[in-house]
């Protein structure tokens, strides 16, 4: 057990009036540190035991949010109060000496509570910046994580782990447009973004692993992954990136992220081959992710659709062209930079939302010792075996890799051509994904 007090400041700006500048003083920010673990082993039988761990931080401080100048008010500041927490818990028995069970169970916890320290406007010197308010209620987000999982082992190296986890993201950031100012500088109407804690993130997922070891010959791996997720924007991480389509309604946003892969298999090992070499394979296995619709601007997605409806709302180009007739038939959809309804194009029956990915690499070494105190390591590594292309994006923008913008083509508005054509491609010159790539290396130990 800790405990930890100690003296602190701040420096923080008072603007003085009447001779218009901006003078410095110090705020007192004194942080306080209280941690603690416990340890409990239980031997019940000669054959069963059950463990506990658990840890416990308590850490309150006030300090200042982050500045966009060099120098904030004392209203500028926050307390935060965080409160860390880990137990876990397992329970062995011993059939035999070659046949081991274990259940284990864990459970983490971080709740951090962050607040202004008076609600006065939070101001930075010498103004404020980029047409974004703070929300008084804006907090640090949270996330909660539940897993509880078995593993078995079976006869001789033979292990089996099943995993099931939840997590829960909650008071993440979003910025909510709530009108527009005059900026004189410009001479025109800047829009203003409330930066506030509103919306969850969910991530739900069934892991499970085999390993089986070989005494001489190295060992195989597989792990398979089944999970889904939810959140609020597509990159929350940048709360004011795109708006949201409603303001008044954050909960048309709710959907599935950029990232969402529903399946993904892996394959690898480690083995011991003649001469002292050594390979490792892994073979990665996955499903589609979702994309974004956009406007023929590409402002926005389609307002009527949910976020990153391709791959998953729509499943094939047909039922995407469907939507769209009646779309249109309906009048269309409201595109912003048109200032009017405009018709969305149709697009190839043979478009499409995501790619499947598929990719082999392969690593060969072998180390060679000499003089005692020098040692050198050739390796050879090989990418993408099968040469499969897997069509995969770089951005959280546009993460499956297809044009995803329902831009007509110039001779026929009523057609877009270009939509669910690939455009980038996973891996990189080098890096699992990308093209069938050889790599030489060698690494000198001394």
């Amino acid at each position: 057990m800790e405990d930890r007090q100690q003296l602190g400041a701040d420096l923080v700006g008072v603007r003085d009036t009447t001779h218009q500048t901006i003078n410095r003083e110090f705020a007192t920010a004194p942080p306080h540190d209280f941690l603690t673990t416990e340890r409990l082993d239980w031997q019940l039988t000669e054959r069963n035991r059950i463990g506990f761990r658990e840890s416990l931080e308590l850490e309150d401080d006030l300090s200042q949010s982050s500045l966009d100048r060099a120098l904030g008010t004392a209203a500028n500041r926050q307390t935060a109060v965080n409160h860390l927490q880990g137990l876990m818990s397992d329970w062995v028995h011993i059939f035999t000496p070659t046949v081991i069970n274990r259940l284990s169970f864990a459970d983490n916890n971080f709740i951090n509570t962050t607040a202004p320290t008076s609600n006065t406007p939070q101001i930075t010197y010498p103004d404020l910046d980029d047409g974004a308010i703070i929300n008084n209620r804006l907090r640090n987000p949270m996330v909660q994580q539940f897993n509880v999982g078995i593993e078995k082992q079976v006869g001789q190296g033979f292990l089996v782990k099943v995993d099931g986890v939840h997590n829960l993201g909650t008071r993440f950031i979003i910025g909510r447009p709530v009108g527009s100012v005059f900026n004189p500088d410009t001479q025109g109407p800047d829009e203003v973004t409330d930066l506030e804690s509103a919306v969850n993130t969910k991530y739900d997922a069934l892991w499970v692993s085999v390993r089986q070891r070989f005494q001489k010959y190295g060992e195989f791996d597989a792990a398979y992954t089944l999970a889904k997720a939810f959140n609020y924007a597509n990159d929350d991480q940048i709360p004011f990136e795109y708006s949201p389509i409603d303001p008044s309604n954050l909960q048309r946003e709710y959907g599935l992220p950029p990232n969402d892969q529903r399946h993904r298999l892996v394959l690898s090992g480690l083995g011991n081959l003649p001469w002292k070499f050594h390979s490792a394979p892994i073979w990665t296995i996955a499903s589609g992710v979702p994309m974004d619709i956009l406007l023929p601007d590409g402002s926005e997605r389609v307002p009527t659709m949910q976020r990153n409806a391709g791959g998953r709302e729509f499943h094939n180009a047909r039922q995407l062209n469907a939507f769209i007739a009646r779309t249109n038939a309906a009048g269309g959809v409201f595109e912003a930079s048109a200032n009017n309804h405009v018709i969305l194009p149709q697009v190839n029956n043979n478009a499409r939302f995501n790619d499947s990915f598929n990719s082999l690499d392969f690593r060969l070494d072998r180390s060679f010792t000499f003089a005692d105190h020098y040692s050198i390591n050739l390796i050879g590594e090989a990418f993408s075996i099968f040469n499969v292309t897997n069509t995969l994006g770089v951005s959280n923008l546009n993460y499956s890799g297809f044009a995803n913008t329902l831009s007509p083509d110039p001779n026929n508005p009523n057609y877009s051509s270009r939509f669910g054509t690939p455009v980038s491609t996973a891996g990189g010159v080098f890096g699992s994904g990308g093209p069938r790539a050889f790599q030489l290396a060698a690494k000198l130990t001394f």
